[in-house]
């Protein structure tokens, strides 16, 4: 009896413990996604929903880029395509990490450059093939963008 009335004096401060302790390892608590005001609250598994709905876009566009390239080559196609997997691959890794934190991370003083490096050549091969129609161009910014997306991957 003396137990029971001693556990229960206590009992309400543990179990709000607990709550709390529960509420943290929930994947909704996220203490960096605090500050993330684009996608508050997501669902671990919803990011990674999000993760795999954006990377598989991505892959898709990427195969379409190589059927605009066989077997009649269209660089304006290619171009397009290319772009959009790129934008699709990006938005991906922002699922996880969040958007904010991922924009933070690409303009850190070790990646600003090859991060605007890649924007600028994914604006501009999307001018060359949407506006200018220039294979030339097209083909020759979207190995530019290839190359500053490597060197982003590596920065």
């Amino acid at each position: 009896f003396f137990f029971a009335k001693a556990l229960s004096h206590t009992m309400p401060s543990v179990i709000d413990k607990m709550k709390d302790m529960k509420a943290r390892a929930t994947p909704y608590y996220q203490p960096e996604q605090e500050e993330d005001s684009l996608c508050p609250k997501l669902s671990l598994k919803q990011r990674i929903t999000g993760f795999a709905t954006c990377a598989g876009l991505g892959f898709f566009c990427m195969v379409l880029v190589m059927f605009s390239i066989f077997p009649i080559p269209s660089p304006v196609r290619m171009g397009f395509f290319l772009t959009l997997g790129n934008l699709f691959a990006i938005t991906s890794t922002g699922f996880l990490v969040g958007p904010m934190r991922q924009l933070k991370k690409m303009f850190e003083k070790t990646r600003i450059v090859a991060a605007l490096m890649f924007l600028l050549f994914m604006v501009l091969t999307l001018l060359s093939a949407i506006w200018l129609k220039s294979a030339l161009l097209t083909i020759a910014f979207c190995l530019c963008q290839y190359c500053a997306l490597v060197w982003y991957g590596l920065s």
